[in-house]
């Protein structure tokens, strides 16, 4: 738990990665407005696999309970990338009331958005699937930065923990697009992308729903790292209205930079 202001934003890593991808929030004044809580799940970074916690529902649950423990009685605002907002759906529908809003920063939304998680169907075990990932982020991250902090976040991750939820997000996006239980859930929601690095068939999917979005440019997939600034008064100013409002409960209106 960083900052000391007095509502909390429950920050949700995504697929591989760790507390470290919302690092760069740290040193902008976020945390003088908010109390971040930056949480491992289960088999990531810090904290060890749980045998019980290898799906998107069952990583819900355990970070609902998680909150409820930590911010007994308060109405928390969720900040889930990538995958981390398929998991932040999941916690605000066990946390009901004690959730006021979501955040999601390029959060899948279609079975298009399957990258690196589309690759585990591929490979035939755990340890196959760590191996051929890391081999490729090793490329990818050659004189990039960003991408070189998140090869280092996968290289700690549980085996197991990472096979069972890349499938699991397979199996959960096939059956229906992740961005339809976002859409239901009753909250305040934005969505948080760079079109860039969009599928064109996600991008098609969010203006045909309408759903509340505002684009940033030149980002990667990680734009609290590239642009944290940027992030950070976004999702305050988001925050706020959320918090302004009587029981955070107002859905703002569809907002886009460039789309």
């Amino acid at each position: 738990m960083v900052g000391t202001g007095p509502r909390t934003l429950v920050l949700v890593h995504g697929f591989g990665d760790d507390m470290s991808a919302f690092s760069g929030l740290l040193t902008t004044g976020v945390a003088d407005q908010f109390r971040l809580l930056l949480v491992d799940l289960p088999g990531f970074g810090s904290r060890p696999a749980r045998d019980g916690v290898l799906s998107i529902a069952k990583h819900g649950r355990f970070l609902a309970e998680l909150i409820i423990r930590a911010c007994p009685g308060s109405s928390v605002g969720l900040v889930g990338h990538s995958v981390g907002s398929m998991i932040a759906v999941e916690a605000i529908r066990h946390l009901g009331r004690g959730a006021a809003g979501l955040f999601s920063i390029e959060g899948n939304l279609t079975r298009h958005d399957l990258y690196f998680t589309g690759k585990a169907a591929s490979h035939s075990d755990p340890a196959a699937l760590k191996s051929a990932f890391l081999k490729e982020l090793d490329q990818l991250a050659q004189g990039d930065p960003t991408l070189a902090r998140y090869r280092q976040a996968v290289d700690g991750a549980d085996p197991r923990s990472l096979w069972e939820l890349a499938l699991d997000t397979i199996r959960t996006s096939e059956a229906l697009a992740p961005g339809e239980p976002l859409r239901a859930l009753g909250v305040s929601c934005l969505y948080y992308w760079n079109p860039e690095n969009t599928n064109p068939e996600t991008a098609i999917w969010i203006r045909e729903r309408g759903l509340a979005n505002r684009t940033i440019a030149g980002a990667s997939h990680w734009p609290m790292i590239d642009d944290a600034s940027r992030v950070a008064a976004e999702l305050t100013a988001f925050f706020n209205e959320v918090y302004g409002t009587p029981g955070g409960r107002r859905r703002p209106k569809t907002r886009s930079d460039d789309f």
